[in-house]
């Protein structure tokens, strides 16, 4: 798998993640909303859906991409979109009036998990000190509306709203801090993995090709051997032939010395019985 795959892959994981979660708030917020326990306007939950339709051609559009440094760049504007529609939510459910800041986090999880670490860096700026402190102070100098959800306004209380951002602001830049370490970890294991696979898969080829080597050396062997076994096999049934025909021609020879033998004997007997008459 290419790393381009790879990356798609993982986009796709998080595209999943990000539906399941934006499903759990539009089901909480008109739970809410039906119970009354919130003061949260309907438009909050036209927002979260049309948050969610934004996934599927976003989705689409990314299949297209095959360049690794292109997918990045996809999802990085994906990701300050989706801190855009987050900003939006966060002011009409009075999020500055508690921490509402916090649901950033999800985007920043995701961005460390997708992006390179300087282009999630970057990201958490832009949704920390541009996005939500500029809500922040949109509201605080009542340029904008402020929406309240529980019946209290202290979104005009320079201490809380400094306070506010102050700990909103540590606990998304500490957590981005922590999750760029751990990514960084993660991605330097996960290289150190691939390395070794690649390592592993190099070994495994040059043993294959000492494995045919071998192979290839013994079927040679093999085949010499059987090709001097079949020499000497007709080596050897060339001289059974000629020591057949040799024993062949031996044996008609004997047959013929026995024969002169007993006419010499048969001569020499007819001889000495002539002496004696």
């Amino acid at each position: 798998m290419t790393k381009e795959e790879e990356l798609q892959r993982e986009s796709n994981f998080i595209m999943l993640i990000r539906r399941l979660i934006i499903g759990a708030f539009i089901i909480l917020g008109i739970v809410l909303i039906k119970t009354n326990l919130v003061n949260i306007p309907w438009a909050f939950i036209v927002w979260l859906i049309f948050w969610l339709l934004t996934t599927f051609p976003f989705e689409i559009a990314l299949k297209k991409i095959k360049e690794q440094k292109s997918i990045e760049n996809a999802n990085f504007l994906y990701f300050v979109l989706e801190c855009l529609f987050l900003t939006i939510g966060i002011h009409y459910i009075g999020g500055i009036s508690w921490w509402g800041g916090i649901f950033y986090s999800i985007t920043i999880i995701f961005a460390h998990f997708m992006l390179p670490r300087k282009k999630a860096t970057n990201l958490t700026l832009i949704a920390v000190f541009i996005f939500f402190n500029g809500l922040v102070m949109l509201e605080f100098f009542n340029i904008i509306p402020h929406f309240s959800s529980f019946g209290t306004k202290p979104h005009n209380d320079i201490l809380y709203v400094a306070s506010t951002l102050f700990m909103t602001d540590f606990f998304l830049m500490f957590l981005a801090g922590v999750l760029g370490v751990f990514s960084s970890a993660l991605k330097k294991k996960k290289k150190e993995i691939e390395l070794a696979m690649d390592q592993t898969e190099e070994e495994k080829m040059v043993l294959e090709v000492k494995v045919n080597a071998r192979t290839r050396e013994t079927r040679d062997f093999a085949n010499e051997l059987e090709n001097k076994v079949s020499e000497r096999t007709a080596n050897l049934e060339k001289r059974i032939k000629e020591l057949e025909k040799f024993s062949h021609l031996t044996k008609g020879r004997e047959e013929k010395l026995v024969e002169l033998e007993k006419e010499a004997e048969r001569i020499k007997t007819s001889l000495y019985s002539t002496k004696r008459v």
